[in-house]
C-alpha cells in the first residue's frame, strides 16, 4: 500500500486546525482589503483559492464582490468550508 505523502495527512490533522483556530474575520477582512488594495483585480473577478482550508479567506473574498471557488486537500475542511457555500463561492476537494 502506498504511503501517503506528509501533506495530505497534517492539513488534515489536529495540529493544523489547532494552527489556524485563533484566526478570526476582523483579521481576515484587513488582510484581504489590503491585498485587493495591492493587487487591484478587476471588480468581478474569478478567482481560485488553492488550500483555501475551511473557506475563510474565499468567503472573505466574495464579499468583496469577487466569484471564488475554494480547492484543498483536506475534505474535512472542504466540507466545513462548503456550510457557507453559495453560488459564486463554491468549494471542491481536490
Amino acid at each position: 500500500m502506498p504511503q501517503k505523502e506528509w501533506y495530505q495527512e497534517w492539513f488534515n490533522s489536529p495540529f493544523y486546525h489547532k494552527l489556524y483556530s485563533e484566526k478570526n474575520e476582523v483579521e481576515t477582512k484587513g488582510f484581504i482589503q489590503g491585498l485587493v488594495q495591492h493587487i487591484k483585480p478587476a471588480a468581478g473577478s474569478l478567482i481560485l483559492d488553492t488550500a483555501c482550508g475551511k473557506g475563510q479567506l474565499s468567503k472573505t473574498l466574495s464579499l468583496f464582490g469577487f466569484d471564488v471557488t475554494g480547492i484543498d486537500l483536506s475534505g474535512d475542511s472542504i466540507a466545513i468550508a462548503q456550510k457557507m457555500e453559495t453560488e459564486k463561492t463554491p468549494f471542491l476537494s481536490s
